[in-house]
C-alpha cells in the first residue's frame, strides 16, 4: 500500500478516531509517518517511509489492534466535527451544544467536551455567516440604501465612544420606512401597539417596535429599533423618534397600547 503524500497517509489517525482507538504519533515527518496505540499492550503498529523507487510513502510495518476501545481520544478535533456534522449545523443553526454533543457520543462512540463543540460549531457559523462584528461597518452604507430607494425614510444610528480616537460601537438603530409611515397615516386608525422582543442570533440585543392595525384588521409594522437593553432611556429615544416621524404632538386623538411594562411607562410619561 501506498499513499501520495504524509497527509493521505495521516488519514490512518482518522481512521483510528472512528474505530475508537486512541492511538499515539511516535513520527510526524514529511517522509516518515508512525503510529502505536497508547495501550502498552496493544500491538498495533503503523509505519510508512518514502520510497526512492514509487517516490511515495510506502506502508512497511501494519499490525492490528488487540485492545478493547476507547472512548475518549484527543484526536477528535474542531475539524473533525466540522466535516461530519458542518451539514447539520448549516440548516439547524441552533442545534444546542449539549445535542452536538450526545449525537458525537451516539455516532461516533466519543466522548467530547462541551467547548470542544463550541468551537466547531463556531467555525460552521463563520464560514456560513461570516465575521458579523466586521458587518457592523456597512450599517452606514445601509442606512444610505434605504434612504435612497424609499426618499423621506428616516433611519438614524447610535454609537457610543468612550474616547475622542476610539473606534465608535453600535449601540441603537432606528427604522421607519415612508412607505409604511404614509400608509398608517392615511389608512389606519390612529392606535400603536408598543411592544419588544430579544434578537436570538449572534448579536445579542432587542428589538422594539410601534404595530398599527390596516384596515383589514391585520397587524401593520410602522417603526422599529434595534437596541442595547430594553430600559426607559432606549423607550424614550425609540419614542421621540416616532413622535418625530409621524407629527405626534400633545397625544391627543392617539391611543397607545403596551404590556404596561415600567420603563415604557416610565418613558410615555
Amino acid at each position: 500500500m501506498t499513499f501520495n503524500d504524509i497527509l493521505e497517509a495521516r488519514g490512518a489517525r482518522d481512521h483510528a478516531v472512528k474505530d475508537n482507538k486512541d492511538v499515539k504519533i511516535k513520527k510526524n515527518e514529511p517522509k516518515r509517518f508512525r503510529v502505536t496505540y497508547k495501550w502498552p499492550r496493544c500491538s498495533f503498529v503503523f509505519y510508512a517511509s518514502f520510497t526512492k523507487k514509487a517516490q511515495r510513502l510506502q506502508l512497511k510495518t501494519f499490525k492490528v489492534h488487540n485492545c478493547p476501545i476507547h472512548f475518549k481520544n484527543k484526536w477528535i478535533s474542531p475539524t473533525i466535527i466540522v466535516v461530519k456534522y458542518k451539514r447539520r449545523m448549516r440548516t439547524d443553526p441552533r442545534w444546542k451544544l449539549r445535542d452536538i454533543k450526545q449525537t458525537i457520543k451516539e455516532e461516533m462512540g466519543v466522548d467530547v467536551t462541551t467547548m470542544l463543540c463550541s468551537r466547531a460549531k463556531s467555525i460552521v457559523m463563520y464560514k456560513t455567516q461570516g465575521c458579523y462584528t466586521q458587518e457592523y461597518s456597512l450599517l452606514w452604507t445601509y442606512a444610505e440604501e434605504i434612504r435612497r430607494r424609499n426618499e423621506g425614510s428616516t433611519v438614524k444610528i447610535m454609537v457610543d465612544r468612550h474616547n475622542p480616537g476610539q473606534q465608535p460601537l453600535f449601540k441603537r438603530m432606528y427604522i421607519c420606512i415612508d412607505a409604511l409611515k404614509k400608509g398608517f397615516l392615511e389608512g389606519c386608525r390612529k392606535i400603536i401597539v408598543l411592544d419588544g422582543c430579544f434578537l436570538k442570533g449572534l448579536c445579542k440585543g432587542e428589538i422594539l417596535a410601534a404595530i398599527g392595525r390596516d384596515a383589514n384588521d391585520q397587524l401593520y409594522l410602522v417603526a422599529w429599533c434595534v437596541v442595547e437593553v430594553e430600559s426607559r432611556d432606549s423607550w424614550d429615544w425609540f419614542l421621540r423618534q416616532l413622535q418625530d416621524d409621524l407629527n405626534i404632538e400633545s397625544g391627543i386623538g392617539w391611543s397607545f397600547i403596551s404590556d404596561q411594562m415600567k420603563e415604557l411607562v416610565l418613558a410615555i410619561a
